[in-house]
């Protein structure tokens, strides 16, 4: 017999692997609408705002979404039981439109993008920050780790060294805006 305070957590875990379950299952089904919802800059100057925030969710390809899939998954098992849903709803609303409308901003040359990356990347930004302080050190290493990367990536970048994935070109500069904006948030 469980304790009414353990119901509380096994509930809490099983609507948490509900709610991913739903979300992966979602995630699939937009790749097969992947050329109406990516980011796309003449489109969304056109009025097709959703780009904003759909982009994210679809991919060029199977490969890409399975990296991007994995990704989520290991986030998913290391910060299993933190995230409230105010965190997941931030995560799924907040950072896309703000990535999406920095890349068209101050990115004019950018004329597609898609993929999760950069929300990813905002994630743990996220998460490092706040949970550093109130849980354990190791998020700061985490923390610190995501912005060497990031640099990194910035400085290969603007030294022309560009990233592929299977024939597409990586958007490094996703990866360090959601750094930016998890980070500030």
């Amino acid at each position: 017999m469980l304790w009414p305070e353990e119901r509380v957590v096994l509930l809490s875990k099983r609507a948490k692997n509900i709610g991913l379950v739903l979300f992966v299952l979602c995630w699939i089904g937009l790749q097969y609408g992947a050329a109406a919802l990516e980011f796309d800059r003449q489109r969304i100057l056109s009025g097709q705002l959703w780009r904003l925030w759909t982009g994210h969710f679809v991919h060029s390809h199977w490969l890409h979404f399975s990296l991007n899939g994995a990704a989520v998954l290991a986030l998913y098992v290391i910060f299993i039981g933190r995230f409230r849903v105010s965190d997941v709803l931030l995560s799924m609303l907040l950072f896309p439109l703000v990535i999406s409308c920095t890349l068209l901003i101050f990115y004019p040359y950018l004329a597609w993008y898609n993929g999760l990356s950069g929300v990813l990347h905002a994630v743990v930004g996220y998460a490092c920050i706040r949970f550093a302080f109130t849980r354990s050190g190791w998020y700061g290493l985490g923390f610190f780790s995501l912005w060497g990367k990031v640099l990194l990536e910035l400085l290969q970048h603007y030294q022309g060294y560009s990233y592929e994935l299977a024939g597409m070109m990586v958007i490094t500069q996703a990866h360090f805006i959601g750094a930016v904006v998890g980070t500030l948030i």
